[in-house]
């Protein structure tokens, strides 16, 4: 008697499957840091349940800073689904950039009812660094190892010998001690101490309005990069500053790629970032758009303790990179105008200032 009914039981399970289907998606990059212009690849893995069959439609999202573009899929599914994809990336923009999600639809078979399933998501990010390019270090004052002070951490003096110890992967073979060596069996090490060598502290000031500040954040927080690794080349111990963050000097890989990490993720601030006090003895760099009053007193400041100062200031907000061919600049700025009435009263405190205009290269910090 009841037996009619059955089909439209049927019929109403298929109709309000898509409301019981339920889905999760990771989203994750094969690397969590790249340069601008780099390529990686992340990978995708949704999983859907359902207890009904369902049309399925997948939306993938787009990401300009990442070059990533949308996509999309069909599919039948019934029971658990799983859909793999891999998305090529190539960072295009500085930043901190999550990576793309995607949207899931679910229609009935009789293609009465389509809705979007909730999906529960979980995805990382990827850091993009500033471009580096080849730059000159303005003039520095440097420590001679044989005046440094015992250091961890610091640069090796190969007139302080300590002693010997085991050889450790990856020590330079240079230092290798035949004599103790054949004595003892297994390779043996010289040990030198080391000792405080000279440092270059930078400070970027974030303060930026509008277009001009995104601007001026993109060129800095790039020669921010390129200085830093050139002075790292150099052999020199490196530290940063930015808006409330500051890592202190320090050597090695692992230090850089906090240093890049923190240049990735800055941002423009509407007020000027307050000039920290270096270590006694360190090359402070200030890289400026506005040069504001705050920052001027920041910078004479800390020439009361730091070797050597450099104001770098950058009034348009851009300069030209090696190779870039020369703008038209127009007139001076009010930081510009406020910067060229206390040069001189700047030099002769020790604070020696860099105008870099739109139209200048920025070679000319090395003269």
């Amino acid at each position: 008697m009841w037996l009619w009914l059955l089909p439209l039981f049927f019929a109403a399970l298929l109709v309000l499957g898509p409301r019981w289907a339920r889905a999760r998606c990771g989203v994750v990059a094969s690397k969590p840091f790249l340069f601008s212009g780099q390529k990686a690849e992340a990978h995708l893995q949704l999983v859907l349940q359902t207890w009904v069959p369902l049309y399925v439609r997948v939306e993938g999202e787009g990401s300009a800073p990442l070059g990533v573009r949308a996509w999309g899929g069909r599919a039948l599914v019934w029971g658990e689904w799983r859909l793999e994809q891999a998305i090529a990336l190539l960072a295009r923009r500085r930043g901190e950039h999550a990576l793309p999600a995607v949207r899931l639809f679910v229609r009935d078979v009789l293609g009465v009812l389509e809705r979007e399933v909730e999906v529960r998501l979980e995805r990382g990010a990827v850091v993009v660094y500033p471009a580096i390019h080849p730059v000159l270090l303005p003039n520095l004052r440097r420590t001679l190892l044989a005046d440094g002070h015992p250091a961890v951490g610091g640069m090796e003096d190969a007139t302080r010998f300590v002693g010997v110890r085991a050889y450790v992967p990856g020590d330079p073979l240079r230092h290798l001690h035949w004599k103790v060596t054949a004595r003892q069996g297994q390779p043996m090490m010289r040990e030198f101490e080391r000792v405080k060598s000279s440092a270059v502290w930078l400070h970027l000031d974030l303060q930026g309005v509008g277009r001009t500040g995104v601007v001026y954040l993109e060129h800095a927080t790039s020669l921010a990069a390129s200085l830093l690794r050139a002075a790292s080349e150099d052999g020199l111990a490196v530290g940063l500053s930015l808006g409330d963050r500051t890592l202190p000097v320090g050597f090695g890989p692992v230090h850089e790629q906090r240093l890049l990490s923190e240049l990735g993720r800055a941002q423009p601030q509407p007020d000027p970032t307050p000039v920290p006090e270096p270590d006694p003895g360190t090359n402070l760099i200030l890289l400026t758009m506005l040069a504001s009053g705050k920052v001027l007193e920041g910078a004479l400041r800390a020439r009361a303790r730091s070797a050597q100062v450099h104001l770098v200031a950058l009034p348009e907000g851009y300069f030209l990179w090696p190779g870039e061919r020369g703008r038209r600049v127009f007139g001076l700025s009010d930081g510009v105008q406020r910067l060229l009435q206390k040069r001189a009263y700047l030099v002769a405190e020790g604070v020696q200032v860099h105008i870099l205009r739109g139209n200048q290269s920025v070679l000319e910090l090395g003269s």
